[in-house]
């Protein structure tokens, strides 16, 4: 499990985290595919990887023209739209990344780490749907305070980001390197 866990925080940071050369350096598609074969993992045991899974399979796709452009530099009403779409997108394997830790840590976590899951959850949706909302007001309202709006809730977004980042590692902590015996069996009967 740890091992499946790793994959989908190391798929997050390629996914949050662009370094350009000419190219995307650390490709989302790439972090995507790790999220999906991260989510593959676990996909018996939790239902909720599979929705994971799905939507992070799709992204591979979706974000491929990523490695190339940087779309949230443009300026063309096109790439402005993409860019907003991939945004929901990812909102969206986050919300089942997120329920999928709900379930691990249900599981396996102490009461402290079930709450700060289910906190940090909350704090994140809620922050970046508002940011999404915002966002999609932005190429016809470029007034000063508007703007300012957008940067303070982009580097909000920012630190939920690193937040969500941390979790996953705090998560990976606490669930065994392995599934036991036990748990072996009954997958294998569930299968």
């Amino acid at each position: 499990m740890k091992k499946a866990m790793n994959l989908i925080f190391w798929g997050y940071l390629f996914v949050f985290i662009r370094i350009e050369f000419g190219i995307d350096i650390l490709p989302e598609p790439l972090g995507y595919f790790m999220i999906a074969a991260g989510c593959n993992k676990l996909y018996k045991r939790y239902p909720t990887a599979q929705k994971a899974h799905a939507f992070a399979t799709a992204m591979i796709f979706i974000t491929f023209p990523t490695i190339f452009v940087n779309v949230h530099e443009q300026t063309h009403i096109l790439m402005n739209a993409y860019s907003i779409l991939l945004m929901m997108l990812q909102l969206i394997v986050v919300y089942f990344i997120f329920q999928l830790l709900t379930e691990i840590v249900a599981e396996y976590g102490s009461p402290m780490l079930i709450k700060r899951t289910h906190n940090t959850f909350k704090i994140y949706i809620i922050l970046h749907l508002v940011f999404l909302a915002a966002s999609t007001f932005t190429p016809n309202l470029a007034e000063e305070n508007w703007m300012m709006f957008i940067l303070i809730f982009m580097f909000i977004t920012l630190i939920m980001d690193v937040i969500f980042l941390i979790l996953l590692r705090a998560v990976r902590r606490e669930v065994p390197e392995t599934l036991s015996h036990k748990d072996q069996v009954n997958e294998e009967n569930l299968a």
